[in-house]
């Protein structure tokens, strides 16, 4: 006689976290000064990126920011903020959607190249907004590409429309994989099983040598104006026709491993994609208990280390686990900080030792061992923001970059 699991005990399972270590708490610490700590006037920050290379940091800002969507700082040659006031970036929402707030979601600079990368979605009123079919749902572009190689930003491309993306979400991360030629993608709809079915899961774009997405047809040529509405080739990270639905949004964090292998944030923790194998193609891993944490994972990975972390937005938790060859392994470990709720991506801050993430008027810092595990203490520093969802590392400068709002 066969022995099957009934369906429960998968749902079950896939809700239970990783044995983990014993949870290291740390007590709520009087604020102190960090050194090469860099306030970024910068009002309602959701999202930031550095570009070492060029010498540019991107400020990326929220639905209630009228201002611009994009500020963009010069920095100087000891990474401080140039003198010049930032240049604003304006992204175009067009025809029926341009009655509804469009934000950015994710910034990202090419690590060589002077390419600024930027994911924007758009928070369409269920009711109101142009049915999905709606031709101006397929005028919407998500990605939007800068030159920054001049005094000003120059727009290249517009491209990642229609039904293949989601829109209305809060969160998702874009990364670039400069090794590999590589853009990793948030927030990609897939067709079901079921007529009309979407699943959600995350994909890439292939770039060419100037970082450019690959063209599906070889003989598109890049001229000016930019090419608005660009068609791109989108690779999923998901079979055809996907049996389970991963939820949305997705993509809450890239850390590439090889071409092959990139662990993902998802919506319970971190999930190894391998697209050589095509049986196993995916493994995800709770790093917490759940307790109604579904979409509160952010992760980011050691920049040399086999190490990934992950912070719960809302929560003090944070949690690391080593992988090998992007396959988490071992126990995870869970720190847990005193009074935090975190609202920022983890930050590892390579030349110091430490992990940083921002809170509600604080960014809290933790210090990491040579295996880029937790350490028992910590530092946290005050500032001028109700959530510092913004902050971002420089390792070439050794600073630290927190947006905050301007005084009043």
């Amino acid at each position: 006689m066969k022995w099957r699991c009934p369906a429960w005990f998968f749902v079950l399972l896939a809700a239970l976290p990783a044995r983990a270590e014993p949870e290291i708490k740390l007590p709520l610490v009087p604020a102190e000064s960090v050194e090469r700590l860099v306030m970024v006037p910068a009002p309602s920050a959701t999202c930031v990126a550095v570009g070492d290379a060029h010498g540019w940091l991107a400020v990326g800002h929220g639905k209630k920011h009228r201002d611009a969507h994009v500020s963009l700082f010069r920095l100087d040659n000891e990474g401080k903020l140039a003198a010049d006031e930032p240049i604003s970036i304006t992204l175009a929402a067009p025809g029926k959607l341009a009655e509804f707030p469009n934000y950015p979601l994710s910034l990202a600079f090419h690590p060589k190249l002077p390419l600024l990368y930027v994911w924007q979605d758009i928070a369409v009123a269920k009711k109101s907004s142009p049915d999905r079919d709606d031709p101006a749902r397929a005028e919407f572009d998500h990605l939007h590409i800068y030159s920054v190689a001049g005094p000003q930003p120059v727009l290249l491309q517009s491209q990642a429309r229609g039904n293949d993306f989601a829109e209305g979400l809060g969160s998702g991360a874009i990364a670039v994989d400069a090794t590999n030629g590589r853009l990793y993608l948030p927030n990609v709809h897939q067709l079901g099983f079921k007529s009309k079915s979407m699943y959600g899961t995350c994909g890439y774009l292939e770039l060419d040598a100037e970082g450019l997405p690959v063209a599906p047809d070889p003989a598109a040529k890049r001229e000016a104006p930019p090419r608005i509405g660009a068609k791109i080739e989108l690779h999923f990270m998901a079979p055809s026709k996907p049996g389970v639905n991963l939820g949305m949004p997705q993509g809450l964090g890239f850390v590439p491993v090889s071409k092959d292998v990139v662990i993902v944030g998802v919506y319970s923790g971190a999930m190894t994609w391998d697209g050589s194998d095509r049986r196993g193609w995916s493994n995800v891993l709770p790093l917490h208990p759940q307790y109604r944490t579904g979409y509160h994972d952010r992760i980011a990975g050691h920049p040399t280390l086999p190490m990934i972390y992950c912070s719960l937005m809302g929560h003090n938790w944070l949690c690391s686990m080593q992988h090998a060859e992007g396959y988490l392994t071992l126990m995870p470990r869970r720190i847990s900080i005193e009074g935090a709720s975190f609202k920022s991506y983890p930050v590892v801050l390579k030349g110091r030792g430490e992990l940083a993430v921002g809170g509600i008027n604080r960014v809290y810092f933790v210090a990491l061992d040579e295996k880029g595990a937790f350490k028992t203490d910590g530092k946290q520093v005050k500032i001028n923001n109700r959530s510092a969802d913004a902050v971002v590392y420089s390792d070439k400068f050794d600073c630290v970059y927190v947006a905050e709002e301007r005084s009043k």
